[in-house]
């Protein structure tokens, strides 16, 4: 046992060394500027060496000066918001509600023009209407997809969506593209834009990244405001990544990301963390799982081991058991037909069949044992009887050393009285402990049998033997023997297992040997 906690304890403690290390091994969590520097050098250097696979020129579709209203994410982040503004401000209800804090807001009457159409009083909107700013109604609407949602003729023709397509929203294009079918290539790209990306095209940014696509903004000396873009696969970036000492993962919110970069997190790779790393804390962490590998292996060898030991113990005792039981109950036999002529017996041979007689029953007993120790090995069949009311202790205590062929001396209580206990684990507990004296202390046995203060029943068993045990537990583990013994060494073990059983307390002491059994009173329930 105390190897098996000594492993424990080392394998956990190495676990702990090579952990600490792995953490230090892979750095900090947070980008320094540096870092930063390096991922940037990394895209540019990407794009220097790879061609795009398709172009997004905004500023050529969307030909305008105030484009970036078209793009920027509009600060109305609830869709379910988004679409009661769509259905209010596209339908003939409500009708000039709000509109003069609208107007006055926006300094100009585009909003009242807006009203006035919707609510019938004007009957049409010029094409300029579109095409001049401010594109977005104030509820956060392009006035091109209000059209739309009015389902009037011309604006829900697809010919005249088509023509206004860089008059929409840049977050409205996913429902156009549900409305009329599919979009012209950089209008489609535009549509599967989410608000991060959205945002960093508002902005101008010369990287960012989406699912599926790299986008690295194209610098034209010649129009140094127009933005552009060339689009790149993703996988193509992963390769090229491979020979860099960054890769990317998912960002997982709630998770540490060493730099964010849209739906990605860029971080080192392991070729450069163990490239850049201490080698020595290196080489020192991959020993230490290298040692935990070999000590759980040692301790789950040990253990089977251990476990196989016993279970071939268990088998060797449980054939010995049943081969000497038939034997046994053979020579018992004899002896009873024996004793019926016993008193024609000479004098010397009187002697010897007691003798003989008792080695028999002593036999008898140790094939008991074992057996009782077979069955509390096994959880499933072994049960103990309920406890009940034992209506003499005295009678009950007597029973058992009356089995005995040995003397014992026996004290018993002054007041006899019943008590409610497990009669078969007390019995098979004094039993194993009278026959342990008998067997193996030195005469006069002695039991004696008391009530402490709270009640509790007192057994104690003693002789003037030896013992060379220093406590119960040694004595009591299996197959452990005294130096002279001539027994199973399951006697103890036994007495252990059922003293657990009903929650008794055993008191071991030395020279002469004395075992105090002390057994818990419970108390009667009341009808």
């Amino acid at each position: 046992m105390k190897l098996y906690i000594t492993l424990i304890l080392t394998a956990v403690f190495l676990a702990f060394l090579a952990g600490y290390y792995g953490l230090s091994w892979r750095g900090n969590n947070e980008a320094t500027p540096d870092d930063i520097v390096r991922v940037i050098q990394s895209k540019v250097h990407f794009q220097k060496t790879h061609r795009p696979s398709a172009f997004l020129n905004i500023s050529k579709l969307f030909n305008n000066s105030e484009f970036v209203e078209l793009i920027k994410p509009f600060p109305n982040n609830h869709r379910n918001e988004l679409d009661m503004a769509r259905r209010k401000y596209s339908s003939n209800k409500s009708c000039f509600s709000n509109v003069l804090t609208l107007i006055n807001s926006l300094k100009e009457n585009k909003v009242l023009k807006w009203e006035e159409y919707r609510c019938r009083v004007s009957n049409q909107l010029s094409d300029s209407f579109f095409k001049k700013a401010p594109y977005m109604h104030p509820s956060g609407v392009s006035y091109a997809f209000l059209a739309l949602m009015t389902k009037d003729a011309p604006y829900n023709s697809k010919e005249w969506i088509y023509n206004h397509l860089n008059y929409f929203h840049a977050s409205e294009l996913k429902d156009v593209r549900a409305f009329i079918g599919a979009l012209p290539v950089e209008f489609s790209i535009l549509a599967d834009f989410n608000k991060a990306s959205l945002t960093s095209i508002s902005k101008g940014k010369d990287y960012f990244l989406t699912s599926h696509y790299f986008f690295a903004r194209i610098l034209n000396p010649s129009s140094p405001f127009s933005l552009e873009y060339g689009i790149y696969p993703k996988k193509t970036l992963d390769t090229f990544l491979k020979r860099q000492p960054f890769e990317l993962v998912k960002f997982v919110d709630g998770h540490e990301c060493f730099f964010r970069d849209g739906p990605y997190c860029w971080r080192y790779n392991t070729s450069y963390l163990l490239k850049n790393s201490d080698k020595s804390n290196l080489i020192f962490a991959f020993l230490c799982i290298a040692l935990v590998i070999f000590l759980s292996w040692i301790l789950y060898y040990k253990i089977k081991q251990q476990k196989l030991e016993d279970e071939n113990k268990r088998f060797a005792l449980r054939v010995l058991t049943h081969e000497f039981r038939t034997p046994i109950s053979s020579m018992l036999l004899q002896i009873e037909r024996v004793q019926k002529g016993f008193s024609t017996l000479g004098h010397d041979l009187q002697e010897s069949f007691l003798r003989l007689s008792n080695d028999v029953y002593r036999l008898q007993r140790l094939t008991e044992s074992s057996r009782n120790y077979l069955k509390a090995q096994n959880k499933n069949n072994f049960q103990s009887s309920p406890h009940f009311d034992c209506h003499s202790v005295n009678d009950f205590v007597i029973n058992i050393v009356e089995g005995f062929e040995e003397d014992i001396q026996v004290e018993l209580l002054k007041e006899d009285s019943h008590f409610k206990m497990d009669t078969f684990w007390v019995a098979l507990i004094l039993r194993n402990l009278i026959e342990n004296a008998c067997v193996h202390g030195k005469a006069p046995v002695k039991v004696t049998v008391k009530k402490n203060k709270k009640n509790n029943l007192i057994l104690t068993v003693e002789d003037e033997g030896e013992c060379h045990f220093n406590n119960f537990n040694e004595m009591a583990q299996e197959f452990v023997k005294g130096d002279v013994s001539q027994g199973s060494g399951l006697g103890m073990n036994i007495v252990k297992n059922s003293l657990k059983k009903i929650n008794a307390t055993i008191d071991f002491k030395k020279n002469p040997t004395r075992f105090i059994v002390k057994i818990p009173f419970i108390k009667s329930k009341e009808s």
